[in-house]
């Protein structure tokens, strides 16, 4: 009752309440279809199978990247601003100006992606080719369905705004590929998975283009004139684009090297144990979409004690929700992993004890790249993120062939936690604020930002 009690109105803690929940919702929507997604797929394409549909998806997602071109992160930053000052001109342009540019350069990407496909044909098993070529299909929709819900975050539509990515294109997979093994004459395969998928991506793009309709200010249907600063924007999302770029390849280091440097068997069974660890990321993930716009706002307020406040809040509140979880994987893992995925992929278990424990570290830290971007300092996020990608490539080429997968895991887990020390040193030295769960001020006395 008394919760509903603060939910109840306009103000800020209505709205973060109300963001924050319907956005965990979301989040723990999306953790059960993607938790139930890679059973299924883990039954039923076993490890070898599994292994090379999730390879091939995290090399699309790479190759998706510059037709992002960190374009979501500008589209967010810039929407919140323009509705913070009801320039409408603002909000037209750049959804008009990011939308062109990412269609172009996603089919640039993929008629680049097809050649590729032709010219080294003769490495790859044929359901390889077939696969990837399926993936390649997923490009643009990528690149254009990031800025579509970005542009929902900036108008504080959280739940809208991930509703197509994470609950209708993993529910309507989970559906198609349970009727493919129902009523298909052969086995499930790789490539038949990757052909579904950009079905249910197909269907999701189109209901989150219907609700950015819907959610789009009245304001805009004047049509007003668009108000376009290409030369800024592009300025800005450079460092976006390295700055996504050098995120996804430490997110998808060790599974890509893990695939050239071992097997796509190994590749199957270490995703079981990213998929796991990342249960971790739920509070992040989910409090992060509420917080982004805030931050913006109180930075450019100058209000540094509410973005202190938000910042120690957030933190605290990620760190509560990965705690438990972390805990059960690292006395109940084997048990867990053999009951749902089969006992054929227990072997996760000690890459999985790596990154839980890492991404428990990670959480407690803050959402520190968020602050950054949000902040006009992304110049020192990419500096930050250039330098965690090296790292991670490298200690994933030097553990990887001495142990296998938990080296793979101890790579990227060694990466992640010097990249969130360096951040939370950033922030305190350009914000004056602790992103931490501490949430002290340790150097700066002053409450004004300088």
């Amino acid at each position: 009752m008394q919760l509903h009690t603060h939910m109840q109105g306009n103000g800020l803690k209505a709205r973060l309440l109300r963001g924050g929940i319907g956005s965990i919702g979301i989040q723990l929507l999306d953790i059960a279809l993607s938790l139930l997604l890679a059973v299924v797929l883990a039954r039923l394409l076993g490890p070898d199978g599994f292994g090379i549909y999730t390879y091939v998806f995290a090399l699309v997602s790479l190759i998706s990247l510059p037709a992002k071109f960190g374009m979501p992160g500008l589209v967010t930053r810039e929407t919140a601003r323009a509705e913070v000052t009801e320039n409408w001109g603002l909000m037209q342009g750049v959804w008009r100006w990011t939308n062109r540019l990412a269609l172009g350069l996603s089919l640039a990407l993929a008629l680049v992606s097809v050649v590729i496909i032709m010219l080294t044909a003769g490495h790859f098993t044929t359901l390889q080719i077939t696969t990837f070529a399926w993936g390649v299909a997923f490009v643009p929709m990528l690149a254009l369905g990031s800025l579509r819900g970005a542009s929902l975050k900036g108008l504080r539509k959280v739940v809208q705004g991930q509703l197509p990515e994470k609950i209708i294109r993993p529910a309507l997979l989970i559906t198609f590929v349970l009727l493919l093994a129902a009523f298909g004459k052969q086995d499930v395969s790789a490539d038949q998975v990757m052909a579904l998928h950009v079905l249910a991506m197909a269907i999701g793009f189109g209901v989150g283009a219907w609700l950015l309709q819907r959610a789009r200010p009245g304001q805009l249907t004047l049509n007003p004139r668009p108000e376009l600063h290409g030369k800024a924007w592009f300025k800005s999302v450079v460092p976006f684009a390295m700055i996504a770029g050098m995120r996804k390849i430490n997110n998808s280091a060790d599974v890509l090297m893990l695939g050239m440097l071992g097997s796509t068997s190994l590749v199957g069974i270490y995703r079981v144990a990213t998929r796991g660890a990342k249960l971790n990321a739920l509070g992040v993930a989910a409090i992060n979409q509420v917080t982004k716009p805030y931050f913006t706002r109180f930075h450019n307020d100058g209000n540094k004690q509410r973005l202190q406040r938000l910042a120690t809040s957030s933190a605290r509140a990620n760190f509560m929700l990965a705690l438990p979880i972390t805990l059960a994987f690292w006395f109940f893992g084997e048990p867990i992993i053999a009951l749902v995925f089969g006992q054929e992929y227990v072997t996760a278990y000690w890459p999985l004890a790596i990154l839980a424990g890492a991404h428990l570290l990670r959480t407690a830290s803050g959402s520190l790249g968020s602050l950054l971007n949000m902040t006009d300092n992304e110049d020192a996020n990419l500096k930050i993120a250039t330098a965690s990608a090296v790292c991670n490539v490298v200690l994933n080429l030097i553990f990887i062939p001495i142990w296998g997968m938990s080296g793979a895991a101890a790579a990227t887990s060694s990466a992640m936690l010097m990249r969130r020390i360096i951040s939370w040193w950033v922030v305190r030295e350009n914000l004056g604020v602790d992103g931490s769960i501490l949430g002290i001020n340790l150097f700066r006395k002053n409450t004004e930002y300088q």
